[in-house]
């Protein structure tokens, strides 16, 4: 009798192992197929991001730069863009990511200033349209040198051009 009992707790405790290890891996799966979904939405989206530098200007700390997007991504979530200098300031090369604001200007900021022709969607930067950007360095660019300027979209999208000051 006392063996019977044992047998038949090592078979619960058998049959407990046998589903836990069976859900965990039914759960596994699940979360494995939702990453993986999500990432392949996220390649998909980033494929459809693309964009070209019409033109940039500068002059003394001033910047403006003039994208289109060529993309059939729209664009919204300015704030999570990426603006970088690398320039000659005052004899020293200075990189800066510059922070995004919605306001006036200050030293190491940038805006969006507008968008052409914004037709079809209000303050949305979408197919076709131009986006121009202003930005403010905290030191003027020296003369008679190079600066780069980097934009990223929030898909992770870059693009650079240099200038000759």
């Amino acid at each position: 009798m006392g063996s019977t009992i044992a047998a038949m707790l090592i078979l619960v405790l058998l049959l407990t192992v046998i589903t836990l290890i069976g859900r965990t891996t039914i759960v596994t799966s699940e979360v494995m197929e939702r990453t993986r979904t999500a990432a392949l939405n996220r390649a998909t989206e980033r494929a459809k991001t693309n964009f070209s530098i019409e033109s940039v200007t500068a002059n003394g700390t001033a910047i403006r730069l003039v994208l289109k997007n060529t993309g059939s991504t729209s664009a919204t979530d300015f704030a999570h863009m990426d603006f970088i200098a690398d320039y000659v300031g005052g004899g020293s090369t200075i990189s800066k990511r510059l922070t995004y604001t919605e306001g006036l200007l200050g030293a190491d900021q940038w805006r969006k200033t507008f968008i052409s022709p914004d037709n079809l969607e209000k303050d949305v930067w979408n197919e076709t349209e131009t986006l121009t950007l202003d930005a403010r360095l905290t030191t003027s660019t020296d003369v008679s040198t190079t600066a780069t300027v980097a934009v990223g979209t929030p898909d992770g999208q870059s693009l650079s051009s240099r200038l000759i000051l």
